[in-house]
């Protein structure tokens, strides 16, 4: 590794929030170094594009006997809310970008009633969907969902002058030293920092045992295909258990489970099911964390350390990335974050 020694900050993960935090601290003024264990950075999308849903891939009527309805609504308009935010970002920096929309296709009676529920209480809410089948074939669209280069946009937010990405970099512990800055041991080196982010679930689960519980982490295959039959716009199955992307001439077919029962196999099926004169290019796994009630964590585990955590967006969870961070720099900065990814918040240990 060829930095070491003292940085305004450190940021474990060179994913999409690891990257917008990385960005917005180095705007700020501070020389930032960012360690990734891949070699290629760009966390979970490296890959495959990004797709941002308005929403969530459960329907909201769902999410809504979860976490409340006022708080449903509320994840809706801050996806909403970061779609639109992506969307500028992307345009300012010159990147392309598609809004395909989205389709959640019910597999059962239950979740036909429950796409039709959520059709009508969205409208209700002033949100532009659709639903199309009848009996258990119901489909419900939305339009404001968007494919994206992620990994260009990473690329894009880390090329700064005030930014060293070290790739190929693995964090194994962090310790604190008398100074009050903190300590990275990373490639057999210690870099040490008077901050340090951790913008990565997996990470965090790994580095700070007191939040392991609140990080499930899992499992993402995907199939990549050529000649998927034409289907255009993302499609998510079994409340986003399974997640089809177009992509030009081929197409992307992931599946997961926090559960650790997802297999290629099952993988396999669907894909037969769905666009059965596909052929599959290749296949990989990529790893994930996600949370308990299926949002990010963001906060400060020890207030008088300037350690600070981002992470658990699950496979689905871009269109929070941007909120979340926003909300990572408030308390950074200003000492206030948002409490719907609050640490403290009900029943995040699992």
């Amino acid at each position: 590794m060829a930095t070491t020694g003292a940085y305004d900050a450190i940021v474990i993960g060179a994913g999409l929030s690891g990257a917008l935090v990385a960005s917005s601290l180095a705007e700020e003024g501070l020389h930032v170094v960012v360690l990734d264990a891949r070699e290629n950075p760009g966390g979970t999308m490296a890959r495959q594009p990004g797709l941002a849903l308005l929403g969530t891939a459960c329907p909201f009527t769902v999410l809504g006997e979860m976490v409340g309805e006022d708080t449903a609504l509320t994840i809706w308009e801050m996806t909403s809310e970061g779609l639109v935010r992506l969307e500028i970002l992307l345009d300012q920096l010159g990147l392309q970008h598609t809004q395909p929309g989205s389709i959640r296709l019910a597999t059962n009676q239950e979740e036909s009633r429950a796409l039709r529920r959520s059709a009508g209480q969205l409208r209700e809410f002033g949100y532009r969907v659709r639903l199309e089948g009848e009996g258990e074939a119901v489909a419900m669209h939305t339009e404001d969902d968007l494919i994206f280069d992620a990994n260009h946009l990473i690329q894009r937010l880390l090329d700064h002058d005030h930014i060293i990405v070290e790739p190929g970099t693995e964090a194994h512990r962090i310790s604190y030293r008398e100074d009050g800055t903190i300590a990275v041991w990373a490639h057999h080196h210690y870099l040490w920092a008077e901050t340090l982010v951790v913008a990565s679930g997996a990470y965090v689960a790994r580095l700070l045992l007191p939040l392991r519980d609140s990080f499930r982490v899992q499992a993402v295959h995907t199939l990549h295909l050529s000649n998927p039959d034409g289907l255009s716009s993302p499609i998510l199955i079994d409340s986003g258990r399974f997640c089809y992307l177009p992509d030009g001439s081929g197409a992307y077919l992931s599946g997961w489970d926090g559960h650790g029962e997802m297999t290629l196999e099952r993988l396999a099926k669907v894909a037969s099911q769905i666009c059965p004169d596909a052929s599959v290019r290749s296949r990989f796994t990529v790893y994930t964390a996600s949370t308990p009630d299926g949002l990010p964590l963001v906060g400060q585990p020890d207030p008088d350390r300037n350690l600070y955590v981002i992470g658990g967006f699950g496979p689905l969870g871009i269109s929070l990335v941007l909120p979340a961070a926003e909300a990572l720099l408030g308390l950074m900065l200003e000492g206030e974050g948002h409490p719907l990814f609050s640490l403290a918040r009900p029943n995040i240990g699992g």
